[in-house]
Protein backbone atom coordinates (compact mmCIF):
# COMPACT_ATOMS: atom_id res chain seq x y z
CA UNK A 1 0.00 0.00 0.00
CA UNK A 2 1.23 3.26 -0.48
CA UNK A 3 1.94 5.57 2.13
CA UNK A 4 2.24 8.64 1.50
CA UNK A 5 -0.92 10.29 1.51
CA UNK A 6 -0.53 14.07 2.47
CA UNK A 7 -2.76 13.62 5.36
CA UNK A 8 -0.79 11.06 7.40
CA UNK A 9 1.53 13.49 9.43
CA UNK A 10 5.20 12.08 9.39
CA UNK A 11 7.03 12.17 13.01
CA UNK A 12 10.02 14.51 12.68
CA UNK A 13 11.63 14.18 16.56
CA UNK A 14 11.84 11.92 19.07
CA UNK A 15 11.64 14.36 22.04
CA UNK A 16 10.18 18.30 22.16
CA UNK A 17 9.36 20.33 24.61
CA UNK A 18 6.04 19.57 26.69
CA UNK A 19 2.67 21.15 25.48
CA UNK A 20 1.27 22.69 28.90
CA UNK A 21 -2.43 22.11 27.41
CA UNK A 22 -1.94 18.13 28.84
CA UNK A 23 -5.77 18.82 29.67
CA UNK A 24 -6.68 17.24 25.98
CA UNK A 25 -5.99 13.98 28.02
CA UNK A 26 -8.00 14.36 30.69
CA UNK A 27 -9.62 11.06 32.21
CA UNK A 28 -12.09 10.36 34.45
CA UNK A 29 -12.72 6.80 36.22
CA UNK A 30 -15.43 6.24 38.67
CA UNK A 31 -14.00 4.31 41.34
CA UNK A 32 -17.21 3.38 43.34
CA UNK A 33 -20.27 1.54 44.03
CA UNK A 34 -18.94 -1.64 41.53
CA UNK A 35 -22.17 -0.87 39.36
CA UNK A 36 -21.01 2.28 38.09
CA UNK A 37 -17.20 1.74 38.33
CA UNK A 38 -14.74 2.12 35.10
CA UNK A 39 -13.93 5.26 33.07
CA UNK A 40 -16.47 7.54 31.58
CA UNK A 41 -15.95 10.04 29.12
CA UNK A 42 -15.25 13.63 30.26
CA UNK A 43 -14.62 17.14 28.09
CA UNK A 44 -11.09 19.15 29.32
CA UNK A 45 -11.08 22.10 30.49
CA UNK A 46 -10.16 25.06 27.86
CA UNK A 47 -5.69 26.12 28.33
CA UNK A 48 -6.69 29.20 30.01
CA UNK A 49 -9.39 28.03 32.58
CA UNK A 50 -6.97 27.36 35.51
CA UNK A 51 -6.38 24.43 38.03
CA UNK A 52 -5.39 21.90 34.78
CA UNK A 53 -3.79 18.53 36.15
CA UNK A 54 -0.25 18.30 34.59
CA UNK A 55 0.68 14.69 33.05
CA UNK A 56 1.48 12.08 36.28
CA UNK A 57 -1.33 14.30 38.70
CA UNK A 58 -4.57 13.06 39.27
CA UNK A 59 -7.49 13.75 42.33
CA UNK A 60 -9.77 11.86 43.99
CA UNK A 61 -12.94 12.34 46.23
CA UNK A 62 -16.27 11.79 46.51
CA UNK A 63 -19.28 13.32 44.50
CA UNK A 64 -21.32 16.27 46.11
CA UNK A 65 -24.11 17.41 44.44
CA UNK A 66 -24.41 21.81 44.72
CA UNK A 67 -26.68 23.74 45.63
CA UNK A 68 -27.20 27.43 45.17
CA UNK A 69 -28.96 30.57 45.75
CA UNK A 70 -31.35 32.35 43.52
CA UNK A 71 -33.00 29.48 42.42
CA UNK A 72 -36.36 30.47 42.17
CA UNK A 73 -37.24 27.08 44.41
CA UNK A 74 -36.06 25.07 41.29
CA UNK A 75 -34.24 22.33 42.35
CA UNK A 76 -32.63 22.40 38.53
CA UNK A 77 -31.51 25.38 38.77
CA UNK A 78 -30.03 25.28 41.93
CA UNK A 79 -27.65 22.31 40.70
CA UNK A 80 -26.58 24.73 38.01
CA UNK A 81 -24.16 26.27 40.91
CA UNK A 82 -24.45 30.03 39.57
CA UNK A 83 -24.82 31.48 42.66
CA UNK A 84 -22.94 31.55 46.08
CA UNK A 85 -23.68 27.86 47.61
CA UNK A 86 -26.62 26.86 50.30
CA UNK A 87 -24.85 23.66 50.89
CA UNK A 88 -20.94 24.02 51.50
CA UNK A 89 -20.91 21.67 54.33
CA UNK A 90 -21.84 18.85 51.55
CA UNK A 91 -19.95 20.67 49.21
CA UNK A 92 -16.14 20.98 51.65
CA UNK A 93 -13.41 18.57 50.62
CA UNK A 94 -15.20 16.71 47.67
CA UNK A 95 -15.58 16.47 44.08
CA UNK A 96 -18.61 19.26 43.47
CA UNK A 97 -21.31 17.53 40.77
CA UNK A 98 -23.07 20.56 38.70
CA UNK A 99 -26.05 20.67 36.24
CA UNK A 100 -24.70 22.92 32.59
CA UNK A 101 -26.87 26.04 31.83
CA UNK A 102 -27.57 29.37 33.17
CA UNK A 103 -24.04 31.25 33.48
CA UNK A 104 -20.47 30.47 32.61
CA UNK A 105 -18.60 27.06 32.94
CA UNK A 106 -15.90 28.80 34.79
CA UNK A 107 -18.71 31.11 37.78
CA UNK A 108 -19.58 27.60 38.30
CA UNK A 109 -16.32 26.46 39.44
CA UNK A 110 -15.30 29.20 40.98
CA UNK A 111 -18.41 29.25 43.59
CA UNK A 112 -17.95 25.41 44.43
CA UNK A 113 -14.33 25.92 44.98
CA UNK A 114 -14.93 29.36 47.22
CA UNK A 115 -16.96 26.35 49.93
CA UNK A 116 -14.06 24.46 49.37
CA UNK A 117 -14.71 21.62 46.99
CA UNK A 118 -11.46 19.95 45.62
CA UNK A 119 -12.45 19.22 41.76
CA UNK A 120 -15.63 20.20 40.32
CA UNK A 121 -17.76 17.87 37.36
CA UNK A 122 -20.14 19.65 34.89
CA UNK A 123 -22.92 17.55 33.77
CA UNK A 124 -23.74 17.71 30.07
CA UNK A 125 -27.66 18.92 29.42
CA UNK A 126 -27.98 17.44 25.82
CA UNK A 127 -28.08 13.93 25.58
CA UNK A 128 -26.44 11.83 23.23
CA UNK A 129 -24.13 14.66 22.94
CA UNK A 130 -20.17 13.92 23.91
CA UNK A 131 -18.82 16.19 26.44
CA UNK A 132 -16.70 19.50 25.16
CA UNK A 133 -13.79 21.39 26.06
CA UNK A 134 -14.87 24.05 28.85
CA UNK A 135 -14.41 27.06 27.82
CA UNK A 136 -13.28 30.57 30.08
CA UNK A 137 -15.57 33.16 30.51
CA UNK A 138 -17.96 35.36 32.69
CA UNK A 139 -16.64 37.09 35.90
CA UNK A 140 -13.74 34.34 37.04
CA UNK A 141 -12.22 33.62 33.76
CA UNK A 142 -9.31 32.21 34.27
CA UNK A 143 -8.90 31.95 37.99
CA UNK A 144 -10.05 28.48 38.83
CA UNK A 145 -7.22 26.81 40.92
CA UNK A 146 -9.19 23.56 41.28
CA UNK A 147 -9.20 20.38 38.35
CA UNK A 148 -13.13 20.43 36.40
CA UNK A 149 -14.28 18.33 33.76
CA UNK A 150 -17.46 17.84 31.80
CA UNK A 151 -19.14 14.32 31.73
CA UNK A 152 -21.97 13.17 29.41
CA UNK A 153 -25.44 13.69 30.38
CA UNK A 154 -26.29 9.78 30.46
CA UNK A 155 -23.27 9.56 33.02
CA UNK A 156 -24.74 12.23 35.49
CA UNK A 157 -28.16 10.87 35.42
CA UNK A 158 -26.94 7.36 36.98
CA UNK A 159 -24.35 9.36 39.04
CA UNK A 160 -27.35 10.98 40.43
CA UNK A 161 -29.83 8.47 40.63
CA UNK A 162 -27.41 6.84 42.88
CA UNK A 163 -27.00 9.78 44.97
CA UNK A 164 -30.37 10.48 45.19
CA UNK A 165 -31.12 6.48 46.64
CA UNK A 166 -28.45 7.22 49.39
CA UNK A 167 -25.42 6.22 47.46
CA UNK A 168 -21.87 7.63 47.53
CA UNK A 169 -20.18 7.97 44.38
CA UNK A 170 -16.20 8.11 44.26
CA UNK A 171 -14.28 9.45 40.96
CA UNK A 172 -10.67 10.30 39.94
CA UNK A 173 -9.45 13.08 37.51
CA UNK A 174 -6.43 12.40 36.23
CA UNK A 175 -4.10 13.19 33.15
CA UNK A 176 -1.83 10.00 32.15
CA UNK A 177 1.69 10.66 31.07
CA UNK A 178 1.06 7.69 28.26
CA UNK A 179 -1.33 9.12 26.01
CA UNK A 180 -1.68 9.70 21.93
CA UNK A 181 -1.36 5.68 21.03
CA UNK A 182 -2.05 5.01 17.21
CA UNK A 183 -1.93 1.47 16.37
CA UNK A 184 -4.49 0.79 13.11
CA UNK A 185 -6.08 2.39 10.45
CA UNK A 186 -9.43 0.90 10.74
CA UNK A 187 -10.81 -1.07 14.27
CA UNK A 188 -12.17 -3.43 12.14
CA UNK A 189 -10.46 -4.39 8.45
CA UNK A 190 -10.90 -7.18 6.60
CA UNK A 191 -7.91 -9.49 6.23
CA UNK A 192 -7.32 -9.57 2.85
CA UNK A 193 -6.95 -6.07 2.56
CA UNK A 194 -4.53 -5.99 5.85
CA UNK A 195 -1.70 -2.97 5.69
CA UNK A 196 1.58 -3.37 7.34
CA UNK A 197 0.61 -1.29 10.38
CA UNK A 198 3.92 1.25 9.76
CA UNK A 199 2.44 4.23 12.10
CA UNK A 200 2.42 2.60 15.79
CA UNK A 201 3.38 5.26 18.15
CA UNK A 202 2.67 6.58 21.25
CA UNK A 203 3.52 10.08 23.77
CA UNK A 204 4.98 9.71 26.57
CA UNK A 205 6.03 12.40 28.92
CA UNK A 206 8.86 12.45 31.72
CA UNK A 207 6.82 13.20 34.96
CA UNK A 208 9.34 11.64 37.06
CA UNK A 209 10.89 14.69 38.27
CA UNK A 210 13.97 14.32 37.19
CA UNK A 211 16.05 14.04 33.76
CA UNK A 212 15.90 9.80 33.14
CA UNK A 213 17.87 8.10 30.96
CA UNK A 214 18.14 4.38 28.48
CA UNK A 215 13.91 4.58 29.34
CA UNK A 216 12.25 1.53 27.43
CA UNK A 217 8.94 2.11 26.00
CA UNK A 218 7.57 -1.19 24.32
CA UNK A 219 4.28 -2.41 22.75
CA UNK A 220 3.09 -5.81 23.25
CA UNK A 221 0.28 -7.04 20.60
CA UNK A 222 -1.09 -10.55 20.91
CA UNK A 223 -2.43 -12.29 17.78
CA UNK A 224 -5.87 -14.42 17.81
CA UNK A 225 -3.54 -17.76 18.27
CA UNK A 226 -1.99 -16.35 21.62
CA UNK A 227 1.62 -15.40 20.09
CA UNK A 228 2.77 -11.82 21.37
CA UNK A 229 5.15 -10.18 19.15
CA UNK A 230 6.81 -7.27 21.38
CA UNK A 231 8.37 -4.01 19.81
CA UNK A 232 11.18 -1.94 21.91
CA UNK A 233 12.48 1.51 21.51
CA UNK A 234 14.66 3.37 23.56
CA UNK A 235 14.73 7.02 24.81
CA UNK A 236 18.31 7.33 25.31
CA UNK A 237 18.30 10.76 27.38
CA UNK A 238 14.73 11.91 28.65
CA UNK A 239 15.04 15.52 30.39
CA UNK A 240 12.31 16.27 33.16
CA UNK A 241 9.00 17.56 31.63
CA UNK A 242 10.20 16.43 28.29
CA UNK A 243 7.35 14.65 25.87
CA UNK A 244 8.42 11.72 23.87
CA UNK A 245 6.88 11.02 20.57
CA UNK A 246 8.10 7.63 20.14
CA UNK A 247 7.50 5.51 17.15
CA UNK A 248 8.14 1.73 16.66
CA UNK A 249 8.96 -0.36 13.72
CA UNK A 250 5.95 -2.05 11.38
CA UNK A 251 4.09 -5.10 11.98
CA UNK A 252 1.34 -6.78 9.69
CA UNK A 253 -1.63 -8.48 10.69
CA UNK A 254 -2.07 -12.38 8.90
CA UNK A 255 -4.79 -14.21 10.94
CA UNK A 256 -8.32 -13.62 11.29
CA UNK A 257 -9.76 -12.38 14.86
CA UNK A 258 -9.09 -9.96 17.43
CA UNK A 259 -5.84 -8.80 17.88
CA UNK A 260 -4.61 -7.39 21.74
CA UNK A 261 -2.18 -4.44 21.77
CA UNK A 262 -0.63 -3.33 24.77
CA UNK A 263 1.77 -0.18 25.57
CA UNK A 264 4.07 0.36 28.41
CA UNK A 265 7.09 1.63 29.79
CA UNK A 266 10.18 1.49 32.44
CA UNK A 267 9.61 5.17 33.55
CA UNK A 268 6.06 4.56 35.44
CA UNK A 269 3.75 1.88 35.36
CA UNK A 270 1.10 3.83 33.19
CA UNK A 271 -0.02 1.78 29.69
CA UNK A 272 -3.00 1.34 27.23
CA UNK A 273 -4.38 -1.39 26.61
CA UNK A 274 -6.55 -1.88 23.53
CA UNK A 275 -7.54 -4.00 20.67
CA UNK A 276 -8.24 -4.49 16.42
CA UNK A 277 -9.91 -7.27 15.08
CA UNK A 278 -8.97 -8.36 11.45
CA UNK A 279 -12.46 -9.45 9.66
CA UNK A 280 -13.80 -12.02 6.95
CA UNK A 281 -15.87 -8.54 4.84
CA UNK A 282 -16.15 -5.29 7.01
CA UNK A 283 -14.20 -2.23 7.54
CA UNK A 284 -15.52 -0.68 10.27
CA UNK A 285 -13.64 1.97 12.22
CA UNK A 286 -16.21 1.77 15.46
CA UNK A 287 -15.50 -0.92 18.36
CA UNK A 288 -18.52 -3.14 16.68
CA UNK A 289 -20.81 -2.24 19.38
CA UNK A 290 -24.01 0.56 19.58
CA UNK A 291 -23.21 2.15 23.12
CA UNK A 292 -23.84 5.28 22.35
CA UNK A 293 -25.17 8.17 19.61
CA UNK A 294 -23.44 11.20 18.35
CA UNK A 295 -25.07 14.15 16.58
CA UNK A 296 -25.53 17.70 16.72
CA UNK A 297 -27.89 19.75 19.15
CA UNK A 298 -30.91 21.29 17.37
CA UNK A 299 -29.32 24.80 17.41
CA UNK A 300 -26.04 23.62 16.30
CA UNK A 301 -28.46 21.45 13.35
CA UNK A 302 -29.77 24.75 12.35
CA UNK A 303 -27.40 27.09 12.45
CA UNK A 304 -26.75 28.98 9.56
CA UNK A 305 -29.66 27.05 7.80
CA UNK A 306 -27.63 24.32 7.37
CA UNK A 307 -30.00 21.60 8.55
CA UNK A 308 -27.17 19.42 6.99
CA UNK A 309 -25.37 16.40 9.09
CA UNK A 310 -23.52 14.41 7.19
CA UNK A 311 -20.94 11.66 8.11
CA UNK A 312 -18.29 9.50 6.52
CA UNK A 313 -15.08 7.07 7.57
CA UNK A 314 -12.26 7.05 5.15
CA UNK A 315 -11.02 3.61 4.40
CA UNK A 316 -7.71 1.91 3.00
CA UNK A 317 -8.02 -1.06 0.51
CA UNK A 318 -4.73 -3.40 0.42
CA UNK A 319 -3.70 -5.59 -2.62
CA UNK A 320 -6.57 -7.84 -2.87
CA UNK A 321 -8.14 -6.92 -6.09
CA UNK A 322 -11.77 -7.74 -7.42
CA UNK A 323 -13.11 -6.74 -3.94
CA UNK A 324 -16.94 -5.28 -4.76
CA UNK A 325 -18.36 -2.58 -2.45
CA UNK A 326 -21.74 -4.27 -1.30
CA UNK A 327 -23.33 -2.08 1.28
CA UNK A 328 -23.46 0.67 4.01
CA UNK A 329 -24.33 -0.28 7.88
CA UNK A 330 -25.34 2.04 10.34
CA UNK A 331 -27.56 3.20 12.90
CA UNK A 332 -30.34 6.04 13.93
CA UNK A 333 -31.13 6.15 17.45
CA UNK A 334 -34.54 8.94 17.22
CA UNK A 335 -35.98 7.57 13.81
CA UNK A 336 -39.26 8.07 15.18
CA UNK A 337 -38.57 11.92 16.41
CA UNK A 338 -36.97 12.80 13.10
CA UNK A 339 -40.01 10.88 10.59
CA UNK A 340 -41.71 13.59 8.97
CA UNK A 341 -44.38 11.70 6.39
CA UNK A 342 -43.06 13.35 4.10
CA UNK A 343 -40.76 11.04 1.69
CA UNK A 344 -38.18 13.56 0.35
CA UNK A 345 -36.99 14.03 4.52
CA UNK A 346 -37.37 10.53 5.46
CA UNK A 347 -34.44 9.17 3.65
CA UNK A 348 -30.60 8.78 4.86
CA UNK A 349 -28.45 8.47 1.91
CA UNK A 350 -25.51 6.75 1.12
CA UNK A 351 -22.78 7.50 -0.92
CA UNK A 352 -18.78 5.79 -1.59
CA UNK A 353 -16.59 8.66 -2.52
CA UNK A 354 -13.11 7.82 -4.29
CA UNK A 355 -10.87 9.80 -2.26
CA UNK A 356 -8.13 9.96 -4.32
CA UNK A 357 -9.63 9.77 -7.73
CA UNK A 358 -5.99 10.35 -10.09
CA UNK A 359 -4.27 8.00 -7.65
CA UNK A 360 -1.48 10.72 -6.64
CA UNK A 361 -1.49 9.31 -3.21
CA UNK A 362 -2.72 12.72 -2.00
CA UNK A 363 -6.51 12.66 -0.39
CA UNK A 364 -8.96 15.08 -2.38
CA UNK A 365 -9.89 17.25 0.18
CA UNK A 366 -7.06 18.35 3.22
CA UNK A 367 -10.44 18.87 5.76
CA UNK A 368 -10.43 22.32 5.68
CA UNK A 369 -13.06 24.68 6.41
CA UNK A 370 -14.55 25.35 3.47
CA UNK A 371 -14.49 22.00 2.10
CA UNK A 372 -17.35 19.77 1.90
CA UNK A 373 -18.04 16.68 0.17
CA UNK A 374 -18.30 17.64 -3.04
CA UNK A 375 -14.48 17.99 -3.10
CA UNK A 376 -14.67 13.97 -3.67
CA UNK A 377 -15.67 12.04 -6.78
CA UNK A 378 -19.04 9.69 -5.91
CA UNK A 379 -18.76 6.24 -7.14
CA UNK A 380 -21.54 4.29 -5.44
CA UNK A 381 -24.55 5.01 -3.74
CA UNK A 382 -27.60 3.60 -1.77
CA UNK A 383 -30.74 4.83 -0.17
CA UNK A 384 -32.65 4.13 3.20
CA UNK A 385 -36.01 5.59 3.74
CA UNK A 386 -37.30 6.20 7.14
CA UNK A 387 -40.07 4.79 8.60
CA UNK A 388 -40.16 6.23 11.89
CA UNK A 389 -40.30 2.38 13.29
CA UNK A 390 -36.23 1.87 13.34
CA UNK A 391 -35.15 0.41 17.09
CA UNK A 392 -32.98 2.60 18.78
CA UNK A 393 -30.47 0.17 18.65
CA UNK A 394 -30.93 -1.32 15.39
CA UNK A 395 -28.19 -1.37 12.75
CA UNK A 396 -29.51 -1.33 8.96
CA UNK A 397 -27.82 -1.93 5.68
CA UNK A 398 -28.28 -0.12 2.75
CA UNK A 399 -27.08 -1.62 -0.47
CA UNK A 400 -24.31 0.18 -3.02
CA UNK A 401 -24.99 0.29 -6.65
CA UNK A 402 -23.23 2.53 -8.94
CA UNK A 403 -25.16 4.98 -11.13
CA UNK A 404 -25.25 2.67 -14.24
CA UNK A 405 -26.91 0.42 -11.18
CA UNK A 406 -23.56 -2.33 -11.33
CA UNK A 407 -21.92 -3.48 -8.67
CA UNK A 408 -18.87 -1.40 -7.71
CA UNK A 409 -15.41 -2.83 -7.74
CA UNK A 410 -13.01 -1.19 -5.25
CA UNK A 411 -9.19 -0.62 -6.49
CA UNK A 412 -6.38 -2.06 -4.81
CA UNK A 413 -4.39 -0.22 -2.83
CA UNK A 414 -6.68 2.99 -2.54
CA UNK A 415 -8.67 5.64 -0.50
CA UNK A 416 -12.32 5.64 0.12
CA UNK A 417 -14.63 7.29 1.80
CA UNK A 418 -18.72 5.91 2.74
CA UNK A 419 -20.91 8.25 4.05
CA UNK A 420 -24.51 8.14 5.45
CA UNK A 421 -25.95 11.90 4.60
CA UNK A 422 -29.74 13.77 5.94
CA UNK A 423 -30.83 16.82 4.30
CA UNK A 424 -33.41 18.53 6.39
CA UNK A 425 -35.36 21.67 6.12
CA UNK A 426 -36.18 24.74 8.69
CA UNK A 427 -39.85 23.97 7.73
CA UNK A 428 -40.40 20.39 8.26
CA UNK A 429 -37.24 18.37 8.84
CA UNK A 430 -35.70 20.15 11.80
CA UNK A 431 -34.78 17.90 13.94
CA UNK A 432 -31.36 16.23 13.52
CA UNK A 433 -30.79 12.59 13.62
CA UNK A 434 -28.83 10.72 16.17
CA UNK A 435 -26.86 8.12 14.58
CA UNK A 436 -25.40 5.18 16.21
CA UNK A 437 -22.02 5.71 17.87
CA UNK A 438 -18.77 3.46 19.63
CA UNK A 439 -16.44 4.70 22.16
CA UNK A 440 -13.42 7.25 20.38
CA UNK A 441 -10.35 5.45 18.89
CA UNK A 442 -7.61 7.10 17.91
CA UNK A 443 -6.08 6.88 14.47
CA UNK A 444 -3.23 8.35 13.00
CA UNK A 445 -5.03 8.48 9.70
CA UNK A 446 -8.06 10.66 9.27
CA UNK A 447 -10.32 8.94 9.17
CA UNK A 448 -14.23 10.48 10.67
CA UNK A 449 -15.27 13.43 7.80
CA UNK A 450 -17.86 14.96 9.43
CA UNK A 451 -20.19 17.95 7.67
CA UNK A 452 -22.55 20.02 9.49
CA UNK A 453 -24.01 23.52 8.94
CA UNK A 454 -21.70 23.64 5.85
CA UNK A 455 -18.79 23.34 7.52
CA UNK A 456 -16.17 20.14 7.09
CA UNK A 457 -14.37 19.03 10.39
CA UNK A 458 -11.30 16.87 10.61
CA UNK A 459 -11.60 14.37 13.30
CA UNK A 460 -16.10 13.87 13.86
CA UNK A 461 -17.49 13.75 17.31
CA UNK A 462 -15.02 14.07 20.37
CA UNK A 463 -15.01 10.93 22.10
CA UNK A 464 -17.12 8.75 20.11
CA UNK A 465 -16.43 7.36 16.40
CA UNK A 466 -20.40 6.98 14.41
CA UNK A 467 -21.08 3.56 13.03
CA UNK A 468 -20.62 3.94 9.42
CA UNK A 469 -19.64 0.34 7.75
CA UNK A 470 -18.43 -0.45 4.55
CA UNK A 471 -19.29 -4.35 4.05
CA UNK A 472 -17.47 -5.96 0.92
CA UNK A 473 -17.99 -8.70 -1.20
CA UNK A 474 -15.08 -11.03 -1.60
CA UNK A 475 -17.14 -13.92 -3.74
CA UNK A 476 -18.19 -11.59 -6.50
CA UNK A 477 -14.74 -11.38 -8.82
CA UNK A 478 -15.85 -9.43 -11.65
CA UNK A 479 -19.37 -7.95 -13.22
CA UNK A 480 -19.40 -11.52 -15.53
CA UNK A 481 -20.27 -13.66 -12.42
CA UNK A 482 -23.21 -11.86 -11.92
CA UNK A 483 -26.37 -13.21 -13.72
CA UNK A 484 -27.07 -10.75 -16.48
CA UNK A 485 -31.37 -10.09 -17.06
CA UNK A 486 -30.40 -8.94 -20.56
CA UNK A 487 -33.16 -9.56 -22.57
CA UNK A 488 -35.17 -10.92 -19.77
CA UNK A 489 -36.16 -7.28 -18.49
CA UNK A 490 -38.02 -4.58 -20.70
CA UNK A 491 -39.35 -0.51 -19.70
CA UNK A 492 -41.97 0.55 -22.24
CA UNK A 493 -43.12 2.65 -23.03
CA UNK A 494 -39.87 5.30 -23.24
CA UNK A 495 -39.70 8.07 -23.13
CA UNK A 496 -42.92 7.67 -20.49
CA UNK A 497 -45.10 10.22 -19.10
CA UNK A 498 -47.62 9.08 -16.63
CA UNK A 499 -47.05 4.67 -16.50
CA UNK A 500 -44.08 2.73 -17.22
CA UNK A 501 -44.41 -0.67 -17.57
CA UNK A 502 -41.74 -3.36 -16.37
CA UNK A 503 -41.85 -6.77 -18.39
CA UNK A 504 -40.25 -9.53 -16.86
CA UNK A 505 -40.07 -12.92 -18.81
CA UNK A 506 -37.74 -14.79 -16.40
CA UNK A 507 -35.71 -17.99 -16.96
CA UNK A 508 -36.09 -19.38 -14.03
CA UNK A 509 -38.64 -18.50 -11.76
CA UNK A 510 -37.15 -16.32 -8.60
CA UNK A 511 -38.79 -16.37 -4.93
CA UNK A 512 -38.27 -12.82 -4.16
CA UNK A 513 -37.89 -9.82 -7.04
CA UNK A 514 -37.12 -6.48 -6.07
CA UNK A 515 -37.01 -3.06 -7.84
CA UNK A 516 -35.58 0.60 -7.59
CA UNK A 517 -35.79 3.35 -9.42
CA UNK A 518 -33.17 6.06 -8.84
CA UNK A 519 -32.68 9.73 -10.28
CA UNK A 520 -29.31 10.46 -11.10
CA UNK A 521 -28.41 12.37 -8.12
CA UNK A 522 -28.23 8.52 -6.76
CA UNK A 523 -31.59 8.73 -5.22
CA UNK A 524 -33.74 6.21 -4.61
CA UNK A 525 -37.05 7.54 -5.45
CA UNK A 526 -39.19 4.37 -4.88
CA UNK A 527 -38.61 0.45 -3.76
CA UNK A 528 -41.07 -2.34 -4.83
CA UNK A 529 -41.14 -6.01 -3.89
CA UNK A 530 -42.50 -7.97 -6.72
CA UNK A 531 -42.70 -11.41 -4.74
CA UNK A 532 -42.11 -14.79 -6.76
CA UNK A 533 -42.20 -14.25 -10.31
CA UNK A 534 -41.23 -15.69 -13.52
CA UNK A 535 -43.64 -13.99 -15.93
CA UNK A 536 -45.44 -10.81 -15.63
CA UNK A 537 -45.70 -6.56 -16.09
CA UNK A 538 -45.96 -4.40 -13.55
CA UNK A 539 -47.25 -0.87 -13.42
CA UNK A 540 -45.12 2.11 -11.94
CA UNK A 541 -46.20 5.70 -11.75
CA UNK A 542 -43.98 8.32 -13.21
CA UNK A 543 -46.19 11.49 -13.49
CA UNK A 544 -45.30 12.88 -10.27
CA UNK A 545 -41.84 12.76 -11.33
CA UNK A 546 -39.72 15.54 -12.48
CA UNK A 547 -39.04 15.00 -15.92
CA UNK A 548 -35.47 13.74 -16.58
CA UNK A 549 -33.45 10.82 -16.73
CA UNK A 550 -33.83 7.57 -14.42
CA UNK A 551 -32.76 3.82 -14.07
CA UNK A 552 -34.64 1.05 -12.42
CA UNK A 553 -32.58 -2.09 -11.25
CA UNK A 554 -33.88 -5.42 -11.09
CA UNK A 555 -32.81 -7.82 -8.53
CA UNK A 556 -33.36 -11.10 -8.07
CA UNK A 557 -32.40 -13.31 -5.01
CA UNK A 558 -31.13 -15.80 -7.60
CA UNK A 559 -28.42 -13.46 -8.18
CA UNK A 560 -30.24 -11.61 -11.66
CA UNK A 561 -29.10 -8.14 -12.17
CA UNK A 562 -30.28 -5.56 -14.84
CA UNK A 563 -30.22 -1.76 -14.58
CA UNK A 564 -32.36 0.49 -17.82
CA UNK A 565 -32.12 3.86 -17.72
CA UNK A 566 -35.42 5.83 -18.87
CA UNK A 567 -36.80 9.33 -19.45
CA UNK A 568 -39.77 10.86 -17.89
CA UNK A 569 -41.29 13.67 -20.22
CA UNK A 570 -44.31 15.40 -19.50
Amino acid sequence: MKRTLTLFVGLFALCFTFNLQAQDNLEGIINSPGGLAGQIEVGPPAADFGGNLAPGEEISGDLAVVFAQNSMGNDTIAQQGCDSLLNGSEIVGNIALIRRGNCFFSDKVHYAEQEGAIAAIICNSNPGEAPITMGAGGDFAGTATIPSAMITYEDCDLILQEIANGGTVNVTLRVPTFYNAFYTYSYHTPLNHALPLEDIQVNLVNASGADATDVEVSVDITDPDGATTTLTEIIEDFPMDFDSAVAFDSYTPEALGTYEIRFYNTLNSDEIVDAFVMTEDTFAPDRGDATGTAGPSEEQFSLNGGFNYYYGTLQLTGEEPNTVASQCVFGISNAADIFTGNPSFDIINVVLYDTDVDDDDELDWSGGTGESFDDLTPVAIGSYPITGNEGTDELISVPLTTFTGDPFQLMADHAYTVSIQYNGSIDEAFLPPAFLSTNDVSYFAYTTPLYLDNTLYNGGWAGEVVICRLIIDETTINYDDLSSLEGQAQLSPNPASDMINLELNLNEAAEEVRVDIMNYQGQIIETRDLGKVQEGTFEFGVSNLPAGMYLMSVKTSSGGYQSISFTVAH
